[in-house]
């Protein structure tokens, strides 16, 4: 983030924290749309603002630009007259060409992504496309010199393009099938060892377009839980804090990122905070998080444990890790929310604190409609805010 876009930012943050101290019990974010914005068809809400959790975030907000000011100061150049000494020329190079974003808007794909894909992904906004799919019929063998093939022809589509790509790959994606489900949805995890290394391969050697790989290959939707799967069928079990350090699941986390070149994110933050306790650097490094429930209601559909376990709960734990070390965040909407404007406004800061980098657009449409309809404080809507702010929050 520029200095000056942080003083900017500073600034326009500072008058709202002003307004709350001096005694508005309520500040009414109505400001006028920024230039070129769509006027929404129905009027803005005003929303009520927790003062305590935003002067939090201004607090911390000045931190990060003391520091930009700091290293600023220390880096311009000097403006003094009168020096001997000229400045070298530098001989003129050719421009190159931009650089994949490292976060924004994502577009979800199959396994195949063609030209149509990533110009439909441009046309909405996205710079980032999600290759996903689930590979049911490998759960007990070696994915096919085809099937690799067509990954390595999507992530080369995906460059020609100048986008990044998320790659998830499953074993189970399919809303149709009965529950409870009465058979063993992962591989045995001497398949899923052979299915990383086959993958690893492919993405090792792509890594310059790959933001993140979400780990998969666990559980439904490749979202490491087994809701409503009898314990028979569970090929890892249930994660927990006591989760054993030496099981299977202990294994795929370090085949996961030792294998990888690339950052891997896991679904949930009680999983994080169980592996931190055998990782070593070098793994917790590409540990990265995808939320596949943003602001769907307080606990985010589980992603959030309400229980305290040593003094912290998992979100506290997760933000003092991920502030100390900013790591890779995404995910997507669910499919509702259980928010109004005015708790919507409260919740929507926690997005800061994660520094969430992607999203995938098309998902959780009564989510994104709430955003749509509240005026924010920086100009135009919340949504307006997530798009403009994915990837370098204030």
């Amino acid at each position: 983030m520029r200095p000056a876009r942080g003083l900017a930012i500073g600034a326009a943050i500072a008058l709202v924290l002003w307004a709350a101290i001096a005694g508005a019990a309520w500040v009414v974010l109505t400001g006028p749309s920024p230039a070129g914005a769509q006027t929404p068809a129905t009027p803005l809400v005003s929303v009520s603002v927790d003062t305590r959790a935003l002067e939090a975030l201004i607090i911390d907000h000045e931190r990060r630009l003391r520091a930009l000011e700091a290293v600023a100061s220390a880096t311009a150049a000097p403006t003094a007259t009168g020096s001997a000494t000229a400045t070298p020329s530098v001989a003129p190079t050719a421009t190159p060409p931009p650089a994949p974003a490292v976060s924004g808007l994502m577009q979800v794909a199959g396994w195949d992504v063609g030209t149509s894909a990533v110009t439909q992904a441009r046309a909405a906004g996205a710079s980032i496309v999600k290759i996903s799919a689930s590979f049911p019929h490998r759960r007990t063998s070696d994915l096919s010199q085809s099937e690799l093939q067509r990954l390595t022809a999507s992530l080369q589509t995906v460059r020609n393009a100048g986008m990044q790509a998320v790659v998830r790959f499953s074993y189970w994606y399919h809303w149709d099938e009965p529950e409870p489900l009465n058979f063993r949805i992962d591989a045995q995890p001497a398949q899923a060892h052979r299915h990383v290394d086959q993958l690893a391969a492919v993405i090792n050697a792509n890594a310059d377009v790959v933001l993140v790989v979400e780990a998969g290959q666990v559980g439904k939707w490749g979202e490491w839980h087994y809701h409503n799967i009898p314990a028979q069928f569970r090929t890892y079990g249930e994660r927990s804090l006591s989760n054993s350090t030496t099981g299977a699941r202990a294994d795929l986390v370090r085949k996961l990122l030792d294998t990888y070149q690339v950052p891997v994110a896991f679904r949930y933050p009680r999983d994080i905070r169980w592996m931190w306790g055998f990782l070593n650097d070098s793994q917790k490094s590409r540990v990265a998080m995808h939320n596949d429930a943003v602001l769907t209601e307080p606990g985010e559909w589980g992603t959030w444990e309400s229980g305290v376990t040593a003094g912290e709960t998992d979100e506290q734990w997760l933000r003092r890790v991920f502030l100390s070390t900013p790591r890779t965040v995404g995910g997507e909407f669910g499919e509702s929310t259980g928010y109004n404007a005015q708790s919507m406004a409260s919740a929507y800061l926690s997005l800061a604190w994660r520094q969430y980098a992607y999203h995938s657009h098309d998902s959780g449409a009564p989510t994104r409609a709430l955003l749509e309809s509240m005026s924010h404080p920086r100009g135009g809507s919340y949504w307006d805010d997530i798009v403009r702010n994915l990837g370098r929050w204030p």
